[in-house]
């Protein structure tokens, strides 16, 4: 295994990873993986070759992983080629070619792969996929990201700790913003302010969805993906939804904050029903527990005069994991038999609204599944920020 300039696990996490991925491939019959990844969502999209590579891309990038025999990383472009030498612990990291389905192709007829099943992992482009089975006729390609992410889903000790830092770095951000919000900043220096908490420590941006309106005259239900020319004024009510990162690992931290004035009874009343849930959620998941189970925790949001935008709990790191839990009224689709294991990362985050989307606060943490239950990662305080800045 290569040393590194940049952040690494150890080789025996590695092998621990490899080891995992090896026993889902002989339980699918498969002869390798062809693993994609590219730059959506702050990079996250890069998780599934990040868990074998250690490498975080800002291009479209694949890799060939056998069943036996060591994996290759394929780079895109050729001049982010040098560092990702640097950073991956693959041995075999090299410029993914003009066209990287044809570089696999060529791959996978030097090691002999050219019959069978072999797995596909992430949202690889229908025209790699083309590419792919015209030239290698004989092979049957298999989604198995599901399985692959699973895998990912229960983080070692070594992954706990990262996502510790990445919470320590998005709890230094939602301090930031408490302390130097104020009337007359735009949303993009309330975006400034997140980034300068943690860039300076090594910390990395994942997200900083923002949404900023009056509480007297508000339109605005859930944090934004854009942040909006509009300057901040008294009694406003700023929605935040922030990410900061070690290496990838991030955490996940969502509050309400009212700006120079007290919340309104309105916006007291809809951050009443988000801290029920929050707890009545966090109660519910335990190791054992079921994704039914966590929906019908969060099913009294239902019967309030409220609603839900954003999805109540959801996986998390490296991005977006199983499972997407909303409410019973809300929920667009079958849960499956997802259970709660120790070492899972979940993020608890109802973002309770009016049913005409003009109104909602959202609060959340990234927390750990232990023995015992849901353990909060961000340790900011549970609470509707109030900032007296004017």
């Amino acid at each position: 295994m290569k040393t590194s300039l940049f952040p690494s696990f150890s080789e025996t996490e590695y092998q621990r990873r490899y080891r995992h991925i090896r026993h889902m491939m002989a339980a699918h019959e498969l002869s390798a993986l062809i693993i994609y990844g590219d730059s959506a969502m702050s990079r996250s999209a890069q998780a599934d070759l990040h868990y074998i590579s250690n490498f975080l891309g800002n291009r479209p990038n694949y890799a060939l992983f056998p069943v036996a025999g060591e994996p290759t990383l394929l780079v895109q472009s050729f001049n982010h080629v040098p560092d990702g030498q640097r950073a991956s612990i693959i041995d075999d990291t090299r410029f993914g070619g003009t066209d990287s389905a044809e570089t696999i192709t060529h791959l996978l007829h030097e090691h002999g792969l050219t019959t069978g099943l072999i797995g596909l992992v992430g949202p690889m482009p229908y025209t790699a996929y083309l590419t792919l089975s015209q030239q290698l006729p004989n092979v049957h390609f298999r989604n198995v990201t599901g399985p692959y992410r699973l895998l990912r889903a229960h983080k070692s000790d070594e992954e706990v700790d990262w996502m510790r830092r990445g919470a320590a770095f998005t709890d230094a951000a939602m301090f930031a913003l408490e302390d130097q919000a104020r009337p007359g900043l735009s949303e993009a220096q309330l975006a400034a302010i997140v980034e300068n908490a943690y860039l300076n420590d090594g910390g990395q941006s994942v997200i900083h969805y923002i949404s900023t309106t009056s509480m007297h005259r508000s339109d605005r239900c859930a944090p934004a993906q854009n942040h909006s020319d509009r300057l901040l004024q008294k009694g406003d009510v700023i929605l935040t939804e922030i990410s900061a990162a070690y290496w990838g690992y991030a955490g996940q931290i969502l509050r309400p904050i009212s700006l120079a004035e007290a919340p309104t009874p309105d916006y007291q009343d809809l951050y009443r029903v988000a801290e029920e849930a929050y707890y009545r959620v966090a109660e519910a998941i335990k190791p054992g527990a079921t994704a039914q189970e966590v929906l019908a925790a969060g099913a009294f949001i239902d019967d309030t005069p409220y609603t839900i935008c954003d999805s109540l709990v959801h996986g998390f790191g490296i991005g977006l994991l199983q499972p997407s839990i909303r409410t019973p009224a809300t929920q667009p689709q079958a849960l499956g038999e997802f259970v709660f294991k120790p070492n899972m990362c979940v993020v608890i985050q109802p973002n309770i609204i009016t049913p005409d989307y003009q109104k909602g606060v959202q609060l959340g943490n990234l927390g750990l599944v232990t023995e015992t239950g849901f353990d909060s990662l961000q340790k900011y305080p549970i609470n509707f920020v109030e900032t007296a800045n004017h």
